[in-house]
């Protein structure tokens, strides 16, 4: 079963005018042809954890962009236009840069989109940089925002900016003051602890961070970590490490008596069904009972109803973040095409930039591209953990009911004329980042 645009629209209201005035301002441009390239890691037969992992969220994220294509592929030939997706597999940065480079070279690409997986945004976003076309990130949530930024790269996932400010503003408003920071002991752990410090000052209702530790990774004890925690009298402990380490510190904390509960750094894998039941498994007293994440399946509002019931109908899967990731960025860019009647790459990239371009994602109003570093501007989704499901792999609705939507934050659809102001109290402004294009 096919996921129409129809039923996609049907309940964005203005939205659906305004895609239907594209088209018809589309009529007759003369675009003959849209090549839009994926890089995704994909099952492989691959041994090790960390390309299975990777390769779960892969395949997610492959399924949304080809549901995309079946929308998009349909009006583009209601329009005598081509549409053509291109998908590569990529377990490795290694491989993202082989499988980027092929299709840039063979394919003439318009748009590159990826990003799953460790150190692969990075390398596809140089190659769309050299190619001169736009890459859609939809998997990296640190890099390529500060500092030299590409001005070819725009990011459907959200920055660690907007993820720390989600996650200490829902605890503050909880009447937590008092927080504990564990953190990565590398460049990148360190980067995420001062950015919580800066979410702790910006949205912590005057409270303070107490303590925080920098853990190495894969640590297999933590047990000066934990002493710490109760030494501070922390009243919550923001936790990110890792999606492996934090199944692993979740099970210690139960061990050690840790009263402080902890919200968790909400990593691309720890976003889906199949982590969140697994770190239940293993620490059903102290796993959260909230996690932010991109995207939640049960989602009803602006159109996801619809969305999400049509790409289980079609694949038998919950959507992830990462489907409903790579699905809005062909959606994105096919609707750029349309609005500005050209697929050449200073045209989109002018358009996505512009205050005009905003964009149905199913998430209500507001949503845009800001143009100081290229972030999707979004709410986030604060899902409440079912902790008495049980778990079915082969059954679709049983999966679904591991957890459940419990807030839009920032819910923009409150005030919808200064929506995008709302948007963006969560992540970095325009002083406050080093993005430089």
């Amino acid at each position: 079963m096919g996921i129409s645009r129809r039923h996609l629209l049907a309940t964005g209201g203005a939205a659906a005018t305004v895609g239907v005035m594209r088209l018809a301002n589309a009529q007759g441009l003369g675009l003959t042809d849209i090549r839009v390239g994926t890089v995704f890691p994909a099952r492989s037969g691959t041994g090790s954890v960390l390309t299975s992992s990777n390769d779960f969220i892969g395949e997610n994220a492959r399924m949304g962009a080809i549901s995309a294509s079946r929308v998009f592929g349909g009006e583009a030939g209601n329009l005598d236009m081509g549409f053509k997706l291109l998908l590569a597999s990529s377990p490795t940065p290694e491989a993202a840069i082989r499988a980027g480079e092929r299709l840039v070279a063979t394919e003439g690409l318009h748009a590159l989109i990826g990003g799953v997986g460790e150190g692969q945004a990075e390398v596809l976003s140089a190659i769309a940089e050299r190619a001169e076309i736009p890459f859609f990130n939809v998997g990296e949530s640190q890099g390529l925002r500060s500092g030299v930024c590409s001005r070819f790269t725009f990011h459907i996932e959200a920055s660690a900016a907007m993820y720390l400010d989600a996650m200490v503003e829902r605890t503050a408003a909880q009447g937590y003051r008092r927080w504990f920071v564990v953190h990565e002991d590398n460049d990148q752990g360190r980067d995420l602890g001062q950015a919580a410090i800066r979410a702790i000052a910006k949205r912590g209702r005057g409270g303070e961070q107490v303590g925080s530790a920098a853990s190495a990774v894969e640590q297999p004890l933590y047990g000066d970590e934990m002493d710490a925690i109760k030494e501070s009298s922390a009243d919550l402990v923001l936790l990110l490490l890792d999606d492996v380490d934090q199944i692993a510190f979740f099970g210690q904390m139960e061990s050690y008596r840790v009263d402080a509960p902890a919200m968790p750094y909400p990593v691309a894998l720890a976003q889906s069904r199949n982590y969140i039941a697994s770190a239940q498994l293993r620490s059903p007293f102290t796993a959260p009972h909230h996690r932010i994440a991109l995207w939640e399946t049960t989602l009803r509002t602006n159109g996801a109803y619809a969305f999400n019931g049509l790409f289980m109908a079609r694949w038998g899967e919950v959507t992830e973040s990462a489907g409903w990731a790579a699905f809005h960025a062909v959606k994105i860019f096919f609707d750029a095409v349309l609005a500005v009647g050209s697929a050449k790459s200073g045209a989109i990239v002018d358009y996505l930039e512009s205050p005009q371009a905003h964009f149905e994602v199913a998430k209500g109003p507001g949503v845009s591209f800001r143009p100081w570093d290229h972030q999707l501007r979004q709410p986030l989704c604060l899902v409440r953990i079912n902790h008495d499901a049980q778990w079915s792999r082969t059954d679709p609705s049983v999966r679904v009911g591991v957890a459940k939507i419990a807030a839009l934050l920032p819910d923009a659809s409150v005030d919808r004329a200064h929506a995008v102001e709302i948007l963006d109290r969560f992540g970095d402004g325009p002083n406050e980042t080093t993005c430089q294009f």
